[in-house]
């Protein structure tokens, strides 16, 4: 756990110093220096680092490797149930290396590309540093093991902040792009619809609850039929059918905690004048929802891949809502010690998605 708190502190310090640089290109070249120690942690990992390596990730890149056109790639993996967006991804690395940990540090680039990318548009200098911080404490060991899906989750980042643009149409183009790359992310089409709900229903916060309430439920009471539909109409792989009924465990429990006292914060240090913002509506009821889809997951599996949609957008939400706010820094340091007692309870209970210790025949050493 020890290498991972390192390179968490060394990284989030750089993309710190990088925020106050005023000059622009001077502020890319130092977060892009930031985010080498996380990459080179990840490239240079074992390949027992992670559950998804030997589930499909070692062998779809051996077929890579192996295949000398992109139509004998395809032949041997276009018809199941790997996402095309994910298979791109490893022959166009695979033309340059034949080394799986080449491959591992291009993910990791790419999963930081889009952080530093959403930071940068939505010009707001705090979140050069916390929107890194948020991933490595609340996602990187997590990337490490869902290769696929995370790239959708931190596509979607960048996806999300159009719905707070009000820009439908460069929003479900993002969506249909996170879903070539796990079909998990079909989720979020219903995220801009939601967002409309927060704006229709501002002042009538017992509605909009109930709304959740209500939508909740019927997600749960019609889960399996919900999901047999999206596998018959192509939206949804058949494989997400064994999700509906398998049941969560603490690491879901964890998080309801996470979101809960996310939530109680917010309420205990944002103003009454300051509720009456659009950000601080968007940030508490995604923060509901986020909840809602966990406990839902606590019941049925699939819930879990969904609420990720939600819940890393959460990351710069939360920035945007304390903007003028005088204890801003307490909400920030609060929302942080929040994320690390997480990361800190699951690297303990769980490892993490089998990331922790971590191991590195390349780096000879077990940490």
């Amino acid at each position: 756990m020890g290498i991972y708190l390192i390179t968490f502190a060394i990284s989030t310090m750089l993309f710190y110093l990088a925020s106050k640089i005023e000059s622009n290109k001077g502020s890319i070249a130092l977060s892009l220096i930031a985010m080498i120690p996380p990459i080179l942690i990840a490239g240079m990992r074992d390949l027992d680092i992670g559950i998804d390596i030997f589930t499909y990730g070692y062998d779809v890149w051996n077929a890579a490797c192996s295949s000398r056109s992109w139509s004998s790639f395809y032949s041997w993996y276009g018809d199941t149930s790997i996402e095309i967006g994910y298979l791109v991804v490893n022959f166009i690395v695979s033309r340059f290396s034949t080394d799986i940990h080449v491959f591992f540090a291009v993910h990791e680039f790419l999963l930081l590309f889009f952080i530093l990318i959403t930071a940068k548009k939505l010009k707001n200098r705090y979140l050069l540093w916390f929107l890194p911080l948020f991933f490595y404490l609340y996602f990187y060991n997590e990337s490490l093991s869902i290769l696929r899906q995370s790239l959708a989750v931190m596509m979607g980042l960048y996806v999300s902040t159009f719905i707070f643009e009000k820009k439908i149409v460069p929003f479900y183009i993002g969506c249909i792009i996170c879903y070539l790359f796990h079909h998990s992310a079909a989720f979020m089409l219903l995220l801009y619809p939601i967002a409309v709900l927060v704006r229709r229903f501002r002042n009538k916060r017992i509605t909009l609850l109930i709304l959740i309430v209500l939508g909740t439920l019927v997600m749960l009471s019609f889960s399996q039929l919900i999901m047999n539909t999206l596998i018959s109409a192509g939206i949804a792989d058949a494989k997400y059918e064994m999700y509906v009924g398998v049941e969560g465990n603490k690491t879901h429990k964890v998080d309801l905690a996470f979101l809960a006292s996310l939530t109680m914060m917010l309420l205990a240090f944002v103003k009454k004048k300051q509720r009456l913002f659009p950000d601080f509506y968007f940030t508490i009821f995604f923060t509901i929802i986020g909840f809602s889809m966990t406990l839902l997951g606590s019941l049925v599996e699939v819930a879990n891949r969904a609420a990720y949609y939600i819940i890393v957008p959460l990351s710069y939400m939360v920035t945007e809502t304390t903007i003028g706010n005088s204890k801003r820094k307490i909400l920030l340091a609060g929302f942080t010690l929040i994320l690390a007692a997480r990361f800190f309870y699951l690297a303990i209970t769980t490892q993490t998605g089998g990331t922790i210790p971590y191991k590195s025949m390349l780096l000879d050493f077990l940490l």
